[in-house]
């Protein structure tokens, strides 16, 4: 691709990835207040995270996305965006720790090692054990998860805990066998809903309630969208439209979806869905009367 100008989001803060290319690609991060844009393409193809110049890799819209721009991992400015390719699974990385503040008690097995950089020319972007940082570092279970779910790397004094955004080859994640592994029904102790960036707190669903929503919102599918609904989308979420859902876990951490109620649509990991009418409605009332937030123009 040449001559693009593409946004990709991240995950619960403030920056945007613009990846621009002129016969070379370059990766760069613009620090902003923003969470996450729903870009409108240009032509729809395949949003999954960052672009290498021979094909298309996570984080990359080549040509415009074909999701919500979904949650993914925070980096400091002029930084790839940190993944792994482990078990057919992309893994992006949600918490970097010092290693000495880390119980590494909380390691499981040791899983393997990232022996190849996704960011070399030739690279398959599908291999496993592949990764954008940290090669050489040790790839290792977490025994709170499934490793399906969450997964920690250990590399130099660092350790980086990564959680699954998708499936690495052309077949999307399945949301049923997403929430199995994850346990995300059964672990989540109540959602909070923001405005799309996350700056706003503006309803808090009791843990009942938040059981319920993810339950029905388990059942949601992927549809590859239109550039008619792209348009939608960019239209909902300037006028306020779409919110982040920060899920709390029973150990305290957190994971991020987003949603626009009006148009049925979920982001989860890197991905959107299409809710079912029963969910859809079930949302639509929830958020019914919250504050419609405008977020600052790109």
């Amino acid at each position: 691709m040449k001559n693009v100008k593409l946004f990709t989001s991240l995950n619960d803060i403030k920056d945007e990835m613009i990846i621009e290319s002129d016969g070379n690609v370059s990766l760069v991060e613009k620090k902003s207040s923003k969470k996450m844009y729903f870009i409108v393409p240009v032509v729809a193809a395949a949003l999954i995270g960052i672009m290498i110049n021979h094909t298309n890799a996570p984080g990359t819209l080549p040509g415009g996305p074909t999701n919500l721009l979904p949650p993914m991992a925070s980096q400091p400015y002029g930084e790839v965006r940190k993944f792994i390719n482990y078990d057919d699974s992309r893994y992006a990385v949600i918490e970097t720790l010092d290693k000495k503040d880390f119980d590494t008690n909380k390691l499981g097995d040791k899983l393997g090692m990232i022996q190849y950089n996704l960011m070399d020319e030739n690279q398959d972007l599908e291999a496993n054990f592949a990764g954008t940082f940290a090669i050489g570092g040790d790839i290792y279970a977490l025994k709170s998860y499934n490793s399906k779910f969450r997964i920690a790397v250990v590399y130099n004094n660092q350790v980086y805990i990564c959680e699954n955004v998708d499936n690495i080859n052309a077949k999307k994640m399945d949301l049923q066998e997403y929430f199995r592994t994850s346990r995300l029904i059964e672990t989540t102790k109540n959602i909070e809903i923001y405005d799309h960036m996350g700056s706003t707190l503006l309803k808090t669903l009791d843990e009942r309630t938040s059981k319920e929503l993810l339950t029905e919102l388990s059942k949601s599918t992927f549809e590859e969208k239109t550039n008619a609904q792209f348009e939608e989308m960019g239209s909902a979420q300037a006028e306020g439209y779409s919110y982040s859902m920060s899920l709390i876990l029973e150990d305290g951490s957190k994971t991020e979806m987003y949603i626009i109620p009006k148009l049925g649509l979920v982001s989860i990991g890197d991905n959107t869905y299409d809710m079912n009418t029963n969910v859809k409605n079930i949302i639509l009332e929830l958020t019914k009367d919250l504050e419609k937030i405008t977020p600052p123009s790109l």
